[in-house]
């Protein structure tokens, strides 16, 4: 499935580790491991994913046997295009709407649909708050 946004990797397993973590409760800390077997992606790469959230007051890191991970924030207050913005940076918003862009003149014959597009985008991303997404996990201990 191609992506109206492009997102990196890292990302788009920060968002969905996030989200893992944000179903888990407030205060409830959350070890690497168990996220990484949620999400199905390597523990090491995870923890470096998540490190540079705890520098950006997005989570908190505690160490040891009963270690993990948890929200500074509550996930109601934490909209999806900031965690995005945060994580990721700016996003391109001229993107082209096909897979194989034809235009030859230099301008989009769809540029405006393209702007409404990325518009509804970022409304939609500016209210919708990791907790609409939290719930979409089947979480086990």
């Amino acid at each position: 499935m191609n992506s109206l946004i492009k997102l990196s990797k890292k990302t788009t397993i920060a968002l969905h580790a996030l989200a893992y973590i944000a179903a888990n409760g407030e205060n409830h800390l959350c070890p690497v491991i168990r996220i990484s077997v949620a999400l199905d992606v390597s523990p090491t790469f995870l923890a470096k994913v998540l490190q540079p959230l705890v520098k950006l007051n997005i989570l908190e890191s505690t160490r040891g046997a009963h270690g993990g991970f948890s929200l500074l924030k509550s996930a109601k207050k934490l909209t999806l295009l900031d965690l995005i913005l945060t994580i990721n940076g700016p996003f391109s918003t001229s993107y082209c709407l096909f897979e194989q862009p034809t235009c030859k003149t230099g301008s989009c014959i769809f540029s405006e649909l393209n702007i409404k597009i990325a518009h509804i985008i970022f409304d939609s991303l500016s209210k919708s708050t990791l907790a609409d997404f939290s719930e979409g996990f089947i979480l086990t201990n």
